[in-house]
């Protein structure tokens, strides 16, 4: 089939972000929220620890999890260092926690913010840093969605009409004017060249006068001479 070419005298119009809002910045809102979660998490982990609680097990389960949380979440900082770049048995279970990214964080989240809740309000630091969790999930979930094919980033491209360059016009008046009526500047070369050729002029009318006297010397030379 062959190629549609655009009409002439057209040109097509740059293409930009369609995307909404939340997509195109949602990589960022879910790390500086997960930032926002580890200080949350490690401050209800301490505050729990300094209370005295029948549920002991909380208080060790809100220390893994920070600490998990505090991983994962930092995960995108710790990849851009070199080593992590190199090839090795390191590098490939590295890149096995990389692969846990977006959608597989949020449901990594939401299992580990389950037992949060399990005391309910006997607990409320818990459930705090569990609501905490499943917020960090939720972003990561629309996170998800930024480059897929249902929100593409492109927009349909559009043509918008090449406006042509417009000619010069010229009054014919003032053209007919310019032509005819001569500068100052014309009219001082002009002035400058006579002067310079009127010497020259005089020496050359000096020249035929002189000429036209020696001619007629010369005729009326040989009729004396016949006449004695």
């Amino acid at each position: 089939m062959a190629k549609e070419t655009p009409p002439e005298n057209s040109e097509e119009e740059e293409e930009f972000d369609a995307r909404p809002c939340v997509l195109r910045y949602s990589t960022l809102v879910a790390r500086l929220w997960g930032l926002t979660c580890i200080i949350i998490v490690w401050a209800c982990m301490v505050k729990v620890f300094q209370k005295e609680t029948p549920y002991i097990y909380v208080q060790w389960y809100l220390l893994v999890l920070a600490l998990l949380v505090a991983f994962f979440e930092m995960t995108w900082l710790i990849n851009k260092l070199p080593c992590c770049r190199r090839e090795g048995c390191c590098c490939t279970v590295w890149k096995g926690v990389m692969w846990i990214e977006r959608w597989k964080k949020t449901i990594l989240y939401t299992t580990l913010s389950i037992p949060c809740f399990l005391r309910g309000s006997a607990v409320p630091l818990g459930i705090l840093a569990g609501i905490a969790i499943l917020i960090a999930a939720v972003f990561h979930f629309l996170d998800s969605f930024k480059y897929s094919k249902c929100c593409e980033k492109k927009r349909p491209l559009t043509l918008k009409p090449q406006t042509e360059p417009q000619a010069e016009q010229t009054d014919p008046k003032a053209a007919l004017v310019s032509n005819e009526v001569p500068t100052y500047a014309d009219a001082s070369i002009q002035t400058h060249e006579m002067f310079v050729s009127l010497p020259q002029l005089v020496s050359n009318m000096e020249q035929g006068y002189q000429r036209s006297d020696d001619n007629v010397y010369s005729e009326a030379r040989p009729a004396q001479g016949h006449q004695y």
